[in-house]
């Protein structure tokens, strides 16, 4: 007897279970359709907005290049003139530079002086 109240009572809580369920199902199933519903309404702007990004992904990659190699050629031009500045500046202060400046220094002293002298003799 004991084991038939068992039953019964198993019996009952499964239909307590069941009921229960129910309505929470429905609710369930409600709330999935309107998801699905959702995303395929959502779905062609979201394929459309990928697309977008794509574009601008590829377009921005583009830039970067471009940028990439302007740095570069800068770089270039750069070390080129360092180069130039380096070797100016060997030059300008070789001992030969140094001796050749100060020959041209005493060469247009000279030039000087003969034409203030010329100058003096002419006013005399």
């Amino acid at each position: 007897m004991a084991l038939k109240v068992l039953e019964i009572t198993a019996t009952a809580a499964l239909v307590i279970i069941v009921l229960f369920l129910i309505p929470i199902m429905l609710r369930l199933s409600k709330t999935l359709k309107h998801a699905d519903k959702m995303m395929q309404e959502t779905r062609p702007g979201a394929v459309t907005v990928l697309k977008k990004a794509g574009e601008t992904v590829d377009t921005v990659n583009k830039q970067l290049e471009t940028i990439e190699d302007i740095t570069t050629d800068t770089e270039q031009l750069l070390g080129k003139a360092k180069a130039s500045a380096a070797a100016l500046e060997k030059a300008l202060t070789s001992p030969m530079a140094k001796a050749g400046a100060a020959a041209a220094g005493a060469t247009a002293t000279g030039f000087a002086v003969k034409k203030r002298i010329s100058k003096k003799l002419k006013g005399r």
